[in-house]
């Protein structure tokens, strides 16, 4: 008997070549999976950076709202700062009326009637007219003046004599000026 090969050398070489081919296929369905993959997570990837890069602008809009809302009560709190500044200095220059009064009352000897008291507003100055029994009350009436706290340039400006005896008056007035308010008593006001 003869013994027959049915099977071809040739189709070894047609399986070679075939798995060859198989291999090529392969490689080319792992590159189209590795870039599928790779497409997919760079997808991935920009949407998370498209969330960042939102949630990022949001955070800006919020920092640049407070940045303003800043600047604005920056300038509040500047303009408060200089009002009272202001309030400051118009507190300085106002006067206690009871401590200028008090220390006029405390000028005024004991045999002085005061008949009138006024004050001019600009410049402050004050004017009064009294009546005593001798000359002597009235000089020391000017150097009690002349010599307080809140009063300056005091000035005589007539006098005239009227009954005789124990009925003997001295009618007088005086002008004078507050003291320029430069650390004075009459910066505290009450």
């Amino acid at each position: 008997m003869k013994e027959i090969n049915l099977l071809n050398k040739s189709p070894k070489k047609h399986s070679n070549g075939s798995s060859i081919g198989s291999y090529w296929i392969l490689a080319i369905l792992i590159m189209f999976i590795a870039t599928g993959a790779t497409g997919y997570f760079m997808a991935q990837r920009n949407l998370d950076l498209d969330t960042q890069i939102a949630n990022n602008e949001e955070t800006l809009v919020d920092t640049n709202k407070q940045i303003e809302k800043y600047k604005e009560d920056t300038a509040d709190i500047t303009n408060l700062n200089l009002q009272l500044q202001t309030i400051g200095e118009l507190d300085k220059k106002r006067i206690s009326w009871t401590d200028i009064i008090y220390e006029f009352s405390k000028t005024v000897p004991q045999n002085v009637q005061i008949d009138s008291f006024s004050a001019d507003k600009s410049p402050l100055k004050f004017s009064i007219t009294a009546k005593t029994i001798s000359r002597q009350d009235i000089e020391s009436f000017k150097k009690r003046i002349e010599d307080s706290t809140y009063f300056e340039n005091v000035f005589y400006n007539s006098s005239s004599e009227s009954g005789e005896g124990a009925a003997k008056r001295v009618t007088f007035s005086f002008t004078f000026s507050l003291k320029s308010p430069e650390g004075d008593k009459t910066q505290n006001a009450k």
